[in-house]
């Protein structure tokens, strides 16, 4: 019982029992598993428990101890964060579809201009859920129960959408680098999509993509448990993505610093530091994502900070994608 609180927040009685099970709610949503695993624990996008157990609040509002509105506590605070970040998505919207003209202007590789457009579906994903989560939040303000609904639903519909793009291209930006290094050893160049492994990580990522689409179509896959695993899978993927990404780019990176002498290689190193902070950023979001799930997405303004750092290293993450797939290029 981590997060309980102290004395006035006492064990319950027979009647206060018996209108947690007419409510058809748990006895203790303080016990972290519990919480987590039971839907009845969960508030409203939006709401927030307050500084005391569920049974005080049942006692003294009958509010499910969801009682804080996080749109009123936040003020200027959140005003700020969806400014700053919808500002840095539409500044990433508009690079990827630079890049996209840029590459059919020039002979670019297929793998090129796939590496661009999945970094512009991911940008587009994670703006639709970014715009859907404020309005949700936004209502909450104002205590409009259905935008709230309809918006809470399409951020979680327009969320997961975003990690299959985004590894999509990172999958496409270290294939660029595999066959730099094929070129630079002199294997006959093959086109990209014959890979074995391209094709093996593509394939693995299409299949999360059918599970994304299975957890919103079929309640079974929509269950806490199989949340748990479909979490699972997404870190197993996201970090070996990440490490067979640094090892390529370690590779061309060692091949051109036998090559190269002057300052030139110092663009390679760049693609170097943009694999290890892919990385760096995939490990950070596991971290962040199960102190979300078991923590902070009950309490005001854990819930602001780990979606301010949440959102801060996606964008990071598509512009060290982009920067990398630029610096290749050249």
């Amino acid at each position: 019982q981590v997060f309980a609180c102290s004395s006035p927040c006492a064990a319950p009685d027979e009647a206060l029992r018996g209108l947690l099970a007419m409510q058809n709610l748990p006895a203790n949503c303080n016990y972290i598993l519990n919480r987590w695993y039971d839907n009845h624990c969960y508030c409203d996008l939006g709401f927030f428990y307050g500084n005391c157990s569920v049974n005080h609040k049942l006692l003294d509002k009958g509010d499910r101890c969801c009682g804080v509105n996080g749109r009123q506590t936040w003020g200027m605070v959140y005003t700020l964060y969806v400014a700053l970040v919808l500002l840095s998505l539409l500044i990433l919207l508009m690079w990827c579809v630079a890049r996209l003209l840029n590459l059919n202007h020039v002979r670019a590789k297929k793998v090129q201009v796939a590496t661009a457009s999945f970094c512009l579906c991911a940008v587009v994903t994670r703006l639709v859920y970014f715009v859907a989560e404020t309005l949700a939040i936004t209502s909450s303000g104002f205590g409009h129960a259905k935008p709230i609904k309809f918006w809470g639903r399409m951020s979680v519909v327009a969320y997961g959408f975003f990690f299959p793009s985004s590894a999509l291209a990172f999958v496409c930006v270290t294939q660029f680098w595999q066959d730099l290094i094929n070129v630079m050893d002199g294997i006959p160049e093959n086109p990209w999509y014959r890979s074995h492994l391209f094709r093996f990580l593509v394939a693995v990522i299409a299949f999360t993509m059918v599970l994304e689409i299975f957890r919103h179509v079929i309640p079974v896959f929509g269950s806490e448990r199989f949340n748990a695993l479909y979490f699972l899978w997404l870190c197993l993927i996201s970090v070996g993505i990440a490490i067979n990404g640094v090892g390529v780019a370690g590779q061309l990176y060692g091949r051109l610093s036998d090559w190269i002498v002057d300052n030139s290689k110092l663009i390679f190193r760049r693609v170097m530091v943009a694999a290890l902070v892919a990385l760096a950023t995939s490990l950070c979001f596991v971290f962040l994502s199960i102190l979300h799930a078991l923590f902070t997405r009950w309490y005001v303004w854990p819930f602001l900070a780990t979606h301010v750092l949440c959102r801060g290293m996606e964008i990071l993450f598509l512009v060290f994608v982009l920067r990398a797939a630029g610096l290749a290029k050249r």
